[in-house]
């Protein structure tokens, strides 16, 4: 009988271990950050992650989240299809710091995939444009995306802002002056961290599902866009 005397208070839960206890207390303090969010109209930080609850159930100012609204577009494979998420800042603005594509598929690891043109385009790339791009600059570094739903063929590359010189990107992340196909045939390429060339120019990539030595230029399915930097 002495067990039912003792204090009753914490036997509401029971914890087999204190790193269990610190889990528990860790989850209460997160459940109250968001409750105080929600209250005091602002972002929540959930661990590593900024969050805005008030964006997802509403709040003065922030009409509640539509989830269909914010979806993107999936292939065949159930991979996203890039360029296809809705807004800006993407998903809403939940989350402060995942405001394009670029940023939720680093956060989250996401797959992205392109569409296979299938028309003729030439032009520049804006800034919306480069922002869903495969090919991305930051600072004196590029990033290579390349991931399409089918075979492709693609030249990539840098041209300084005087049009005299050109670095051509390889299958092997490199950028070189000398000639070279970035993907012959194939699905894409990935690659982080290329030192850039030069501090000012273009980037450039062409992309067709047609053999590049059988390219019709004038009139041919293939993407040639540019975006100028910095």
């Amino acid at each position: 009988m002495s067990s039912f005397l003792t204090a009753q208070g914490d036997d509401l839960f029971f914890f087999g271990s204190q790193e269990e206890q610190d889990e528990a207390n860790d989850l209460l303090t997160q459940l109250t950050e968001a409750e105080d969010s929600l209250n005091q109209n602002r972002a929540a930080t959930i661990g590593d992650t900024n969050i805005d609850f008030n964006l997802v159930f509403g709040n003065t100012g922030k009409s509640q989240l539509d989830i269909r609204s914010i979806l993107p577009e999936f292939d065949e494979d159930d991979d996203i299809l890039a360029g296809t998420f809705p807004g800006s800042p993407i998903l809403n603005g939940i989350f402060p710091d995942i405001t394009t594509e670029k940023d939720l598929a680093q956060a989250a690891d996401l797959k992205l995939v392109y569409d296979v043109p299938t028309g003729h385009r030439v032009g520049l790339c804006d800034q919306d444009c480069q922002a869903n791009a495969p090919l991305k600059v930051s600072g004196d570094e590029l990033d290579v995306c390349f991931n399409y739903t089918g075979p492709v063929n693609i030249l990539a590359g840098v041209l300084s802002d005087d049009f005299k010189h050109i670095w051509w990107l390889g299958p092997d992340c490199s950028l070189d002056s000398n000639y070279s196909q970035a993907v012959d045939s194939g699905n894409g390429l990935s690659c982080e961290e290329i030192s850039m060339p030069v501090e000012g120019g273009y980037l450039f990539w062409l992309v067709s599902p047609v053999d590049l030595s059988h390219l019709d230029w004038e009139n041919g399915i293939y993407d040639l866009l540019f975006y100028q930097f910095p």
